[in-house]
């Protein structure tokens, strides 16, 4: 799947709290990307509290991480932007920040 039919199928199943009001709809997105990262931060407490990584931890990691990346769709789609402006704006960041060892470990991660 490319970002893009992502951000089709975000864009398309949207609205699926049922909530008319746009600003009260980008109210519940906003908590609802605050829920989500803060369930992903549980389990990595959890993880560091208990000192043992699991599988069952990356299995709820890897449902917990979508829900994050849905809200935070959502959230890049009401500012009229794309995840993958997002990811070239970042992606620009990092280089400008850090140089020429970007550009080395991207095209090493991308192999």
């Amino acid at each position: 799947m490319s970002m893009k039919e992502f951000e089709y199928f975000v864009g398309h199943h949207q609205n699926t709290f049922g909530e008319k009001d746009e600003a009260k709809q980008r109210q519940i997105t906003t908590l609802g990307l605050a829920g989500e990262v803060g369930e992903v931060l549980e389990l990595y407490k959890k993880e560091m509290r208990d000192g043992v990584s699991t599988k069952e931890t990356d299995d709820k990691l890897l449902l917990e991480f979508g829900d994050v990346l849905h809200y935070l769709t959502i959230k890049i789609h009401e500012r009229g932007m794309t995840l993958v402006e997002v990811a070239h704006a970042n992606m620009h960041k990092l280089r400008e920040r850090h140089g020429k060892e970007m550009d080395y470990k991207y095209e090493y991660q991308s192999k």
